[in-house]
């Protein structure tokens, strides 16, 4: 190290001051994760956030009201509880820390459902918020931060009204636009290429009513085969949305951030102080059944005038028609010799004999 020497008569004089401390946080959020299970009469919450102190403190974490706390974690270590308190003491050490709250609130799930909302008192970021509803709501609208679930049904539904209206421009079929609404939202829940063949069906059945008779016998029967085979599938493509729609789930295409039909999660950079919320509203699985009850119903009963007028197009200039197959004419058989022929009547064969 380098040593400085003094001269005889020379002096140095050290000021050694401490630096004052950077104003900032002492306490940060490195993660805030709130995941809610909302029931029919209560609502389980868990809360887990994992945070660095650069000092020990005491902190208050306060809980919604109504809120009972089941369960303390500080770093794998459960705490003694204290019931009837509506703010949760924390004895934050220096270093890092995990914590996990679990309570229970005593509102169920109704038509609109709000996240607690939890106030930390200093900034957090990596939030995040993730909801599982119960199988018995049907979910319609979803909101939160951002970052979050997206309901593809609604555009889904948009395009269907779009094409009914442009079906319903149509006079070859006898649907009308409102017909063409109800039947598209009753296969909303079916693959795209089931009603796609039903409407062709429709068409086909137009486009057969409007064949001449002096049309070829061979095309006629093509395309009355053509019109049993897509017959018996859209039979069987209606049973199957009326089956979806009575005893299936409702899929509203829920995506995005991880989510589905019933785990919605959302995520936020940052939060200053109050935790985001997320609402979801919903109404009983029941409703679907009502209304896919009502739609098969309606079903029913249109497609009695549909078969009817299907028929009619169907039998238009008959049902079959016989195809005549040209018959092939035999070669004349050639005349064989007459010393041939009287060879082989000469042969005289005893069946009871080996020869």
């Amino acid at each position: 190290m380098p040593q400085w020497w003094p001269w005889p008569g020379e002096e140095l004089t050290i000021a050694i001051t401490r630096p004052e401390g950077v104003v900032g946080a002492t306490l940060t959020v490195d993660e805030a994760q709130l995941q809610v299970s909302p029931g029919k009469r209560a609502t389980e919450v868990a809360f887990n956030m994992r945070l660095r102190s650069s000092q020990g403190e005491q902190r208050d974490l306060a809980l919604p009201a109504g809120a009972v706390l089941q369960k303390l974690v500080i770093d794998g270590a459960e705490q003694p509880v204290q019931q009837g308190l509506n703010k949760v003491p924390l004895s934050i050490t220096p270093g890092s820390h995990a914590i996990m709250l679990n309570w229970r609130q005593d509102d169920g799930i109704g038509p609109r459902f709000e996240t607690p909302a939890l106030d930390l008192g200093l900034p957090a970021v990596n939030n995040v918020i993730k909801v599982s509803m119960p199988r018995d709501r049907w979910i319609l609208f979803a909101g939160g931060p951002k970052i979050g679930p997206a309901i593809l049904f609604w555009g889904v539904l948009l395009v269907i009204l779009l094409m009914a209206f442009a079906l319903g421009q149509t006079r070859a079929t006898p649907l009308k636009t409102h017909h063409w609404i109800l039947l598209g939202i009753g296969f909303s829940q079916a693959p795209v290429w089931m009603p796609a063949l039903v409407a062709a069906w429709f068409f086909l059945l137009a486009y057969r009513e409007r064949q001449p008779a002096t049309v070829s016998d061979s095309r006629f029967n093509t395309l009355q085969a053509l019109l049993v085979f897509t017959t018996f599938l859209s039979a069987a493509f209606m049973i199957y949305a009326i089956w979806q729609g009575l005893l299936g789930l409702p899929s509203m295409q829920i995506i995005g951030n991880g989510s589905w039909e019933y785990e919605l999660n959302w995520y936020q950079d940052r939060a200053e102080g109050a935790l985001p919320s997320a609402w979801v509203i919903s109404v009983p699985i029941f409703v679907y059944r009502l209304l896919m009850l009502a739609w098969a119903l309606w079903l029913a009963f249109t497609l009695l005038n549909w078969v009817q007028w299907g028929w009619r197009c169907f039998s238009n200039h008959g049902l079959w028609r016989r195809v005549s197959v040209p018959m092939i004419k035999k070669k004349p058989r050639p005349e064989q010799p007459a010393e041939q022929d009287e060879a082989i009547k000469e042969i005289d064969i005893d069946p009871w004999t080996d020869a």
